[in-house]
């Protein structure tokens, strides 16, 4: 039977907390009928900023008290509307496969006990445990239910790019910094963020701090997924340190953005089961990020599509939803392809199921 589920994703640039209702039917159509970005208050922020200063105790006291914040803001926005299911991703604050670690603030038995309504949260932790990366996740949703494009891009705090082959292989990883870079630059010229290209219009390209970034990632080495503290401590540092003007900072970001994902896009395009590439997050709502990113991905022969403006906010809600809705009915994520772990699982945890 037809099922709604709400999605929630608290991403790592902590700009808000996306909401979206998804309705999924047995043959695995959907639709997107309600969607929202509310705003996380300020002390939330600071707090989740702040988390690896804190002990064991206080970090699951946060944990905790971050599920039951979102509990009552989820109950506050449905309002009284019904779903069936929660599935949710907090605000990572761990992602260390290596170490078979990841942890999401925001505890789905917490968010279970003020809302009553079953929730599934924690995606990553059981492929990490069979020996994946645990991300990207995104290639999820564009395998069952975006099969129209064969590239997908995402700029959301941190970059990541997928591209599906013509026989179900999937290649995928994350890129660099985004987001959560250019918003940080941004606050050097006081604004959050760069609000439709404005700060960086007339923007050059800084040569030595390219090289720079590209070095920084180059020594990050080969994990397929990257970890906000990486964002944090190596990457920002190499752009805030530099005394360029902040616009052409944003524009030598774009363009490091946009090499790294030629570079990923290069050795493995002929494989796409077609050349139309769905730009999402909010990094595809800025003209100037895009022109570059269109301009570079022209001369590959990739199209650019542009994608809905409920698709460019939400396809992370719609991810988490999918998930949710596939633990729910006891169905493989199917992710190990291109995570590299042992096995097929089930994933997420579940609350009130």
């Amino acid at each position: 039977s037809d099922v709604k589920v709400l999605g929630l994703m608290s991403g790592s640039s902590l700009d808000g907390i996306d909401l979206a209702i998804i309705h999924f039917t047995p043959d695995r159509q959907y639709s997107i009928t309600r969607a929202e970005t509310i705003p996380l208050d300020k002390a939330w922020v600071d707090q989740l900023i702040d988390f690896d200063k804190l002990s064991y105790y206080e970090g699951h006291k946060l944990d905790v008290g971050f599920g039951l914040y979102l509990g009552q803001k989820i109950l506050d926005w449905l309002n009284g509307e019904r779903v069936d299911l929660i599935g949710v991703h907090g605000y990572t604050v761990f992602h260390a496969p290596d170490r078979i670690i990841s942890k999401q603030l925001g505890h789905g038995q917490a968010i279970f006990h003020i809302t009553g309504i079953p929730v599934v949260d924690s995606f990553r932790m059981e492929d990490i445990l069979g020996g994946g990366s645990g991300a990207p996740l995104a290639p999820v949703v564009e395998r069952d239910l975006l099969k129209e494009n064969g590239i997908f891009v995402n700029l959301g705090g941190i970059s990541n790019a997928s591209l599906h082959g013509k026989f179900g292989e999937v290649w995928a990883r994350d890129l660099t910094g985004c987001n959560q870079v250019s918003n940080l630059l941004s606050q050097e010229a006081g604004m959050p963020m760069d609000k439709d290209g404005k700060l960086s219009i007339g923007g050059k390209v800084i040569p030595e701090l390219l090289a720079k970034a590209e070095l920084c990632n180059r020594n990050r080495g080969e994990e397929l997924s990257i970890a906000n503290a990486w964002v944090r401590q190596s990457l920002i540092p190499v752009f805030t340190d530099h005394s360029g003007t902040v616009a052409d900072k944003l524009i030598t970001l774009y363009s490091h953005q946009t090499a790294r994902l030629k570079d990923f896009l290069q050795p493995i395009l002929a494989e796409a089961r077609n050349r139309n590439c769905m730009v999402t997050g909010g990094g595809a709502m800025n003209p100037v990020l895009m022109k570059i990113l269109e301009k570079e991905l022209d001369q590959l022969g990739v199209n650019v599509v542009k994608a809905s403006q409920q698709m460019i906010d939400f396809k992370e809600s719609l991810l988490i939803a999918w998930m949710a809705y596939l633990h729910a009915t006891k169905s493989p994520l199917g992710a190990w392809v291109w995570t590299g772990s042992s096995r097929e699982d089930i994933a997420g945890t579940s609350y009130g199921l």
